[in-house]
């Protein structure tokens, strides 16, 4: 007993499929000429700008990205001796301000797997993208309609 079954081999290698193919689908998300998301992607390379920029490390900083990030609501919270980067923002329907951890590219699929395969067993688009919504920033419904188009165990 204790070692790895021939059941949690087949899951990772499902799981590993499945992060293969959505991220190479992921790169080519925004080459799609009729992309109806309004949502802006940031990848880490903008997340780590948006960090420069909040902390006055930017060298040569360009005022129109410095209101940008201001205007945006962009901020760090510190969790556990790290900061992180969030984005502040008025919930519409409530007129509530919440302060939600922005979902960075290259962290979609780990945040889209905890969310549609371990913490919900394999709920559809519109219930996944309410429980991104309301723990995350920055992640277009099109890019969960894809993983979820992807997902081996929603397909079978």
């Amino acid at each position: 007993m204790g070692g790895i079954n021939e059941i949690d081999i087949e899951r990772d290698e499902r799981k590993e499929h499945h992060r293969l193919i959505f991220e190479e689908w992921l790169t080519t998300y925004k080459s799609y000429p009729n992309q109806k998301s309004t949502t802006k992607i940031i990848n880490q390379e903008r997340a780590d700008k948006i960090v420069s920029y909040l902390i006055n490390r930017e060298l040569n900083p360009d005022p129109n990205s410095k209101f940008f990030v201001k205007q945006k609501g962009f901020n760090l919270v510190k969790i556990e001796d790290k900061e992180f980067l969030y984005r502040q923002k008025t919930e519409k329907s409530s007129n509530a301000t919440i302060n939600l951890p922005v979902a960075i590219k290259e962290n979609f699929f780990d945040i889209l797997f905890n969310v549609h395969w371990i913490q919900r067993g394999h709920i559809g688009v519109d219930k996944t993208f309410h429980q991104i919504k309301v723990r995350y920033d920055g992640m277009p419904k099109p890019v969960i309609c894809e993983f979820i188009k992807k997902c081996p165990i929603c397909n079978l």
